[in-house]
């Protein structure tokens, strides 16, 4: 049976789109779709489940949907979080191994505004999160969606895997064995966290030194100078940009709060009333390794 693939994304489509996540292509034996609700294989570990809804479901649920009811519910719960998934192509083609199929991807790129435009689909470039399965057209994204955030499915899917190992619970010191008491307190109180206007200057330090700051496939800001309250950046697209100090901070003590905004990207900082400037201090923050951040 044929799939309407429009139709039966519709089912799925949130009024406001927060988040618009853009894959490559329905699947290309034309027998499967993200929006049509299928059992899923549970041969191998989620981490290692390369399916574009093993990553989708991980990233945000934590698990694949065991049964089809299950599946339909978490696609309903994707609608209530307002995120929404569209491809490139609108009809199935194979790309892997391809380069027929990764050329049409590419001359497709450019019409995908107008094609958003038509389904009604509106969303900030910062909010739209290409998920690449390859790198083939990294370029043709860039030039199309300069600010849109550009990830590689294997980091999407184990990103909350990090999350949650961050957020992982402390055991019980009840439950400990006494000489291992010492580490849990030494664990659970750290006298000697850095303060967030610390960190800040770690930051600037490194962004100094290396001279730019990017993260995977994501942007890349280059170093210009500072100023007494401020670091001025250069962008790949638009014009340099000042940086205040304090917005560091606030992205610095948003991860204190929440360890997850370290790995879900830019539009994660908008929450903390960062907007046009998240894709920058996402990016700085990653001269940071998360541990550094939490310690």
């Amino acid at each position: 049976m044929t799939i309407d693939y429009l139709a039966e994304s519709k089912k799925y489509q949130p009024t406001i789109i927060k988040t618009l996540l853009i894959g490559e292509a329905p699947p290309p034996s034309g027998k499967k779709y993200f929006y049509v609700p299928m059992q899923l294989s549970n041969a191998k570990p989620i981490e290692k489940d390369t399916t574009l809804p093993a990553t989708i479901f991980n990233h945000y649920f934590r698990k694949r949907p065991t049964t089809v009811d299950e599946y339909r519910d978490f696609l309903l719960r994707l609608k209530d979080m307002s995120i929404f998934l569209i491809d490139i192509c609108d009809e199935p083609i194979r790309v892997r191994g391809c380069p027929d199929g990764v050329q049409r991807v590419k001359e497709e790129i450019p019409k995908l505004r107008s094609k958003m435009s038509k389904r009604n689909i509106q969303v900030a470039d910062e909010n739209i999160i290409f998920l690449l399965a390859r790198t083939d057209y990294t370029g043709e994204v860039r030039n199309a969606f300069p600010d849109a955030q550009h990830i590689r499915w294997k980091e999407f899917r184990i990103s909350t895997a990090a999350e949650q190992a961050s957020r992982a619970p402390l055991p019980n010191i009840g439950s400990l064995q006494p000489h291992l008491v010492e580490r849990r307190v030494n664990i659970q109180v750290n006298i000697h966290m850095k303060s967030s206007e610390e960190l800040v200057g770690e930051i600037l330090k490194r962004f100094r030194e290396r001279g730019f700051s990017q993260v995977g496939v994501y942007n890349r800001f280059g170093y210009i100078r500072e100023t007494p309250n401020s670091v001025i950046v250069s962008r790949e697209r638009g014009e340099d940009t000042p940086i205040s100090f304090s917005k560091i901070t606030t992205a610095i003590d948003a991860v204190r709060s929440d360890h997850g905004v370290y790995t879900r990207g830019p539009s994660a900082l908008r929450r903390f009333g960062i907007t046009h400037i998240s894709s920058p201090i996402w990016s700085l923050l990653h001269l940071l390794s998360l541990n550094e951040i939490l310690e």
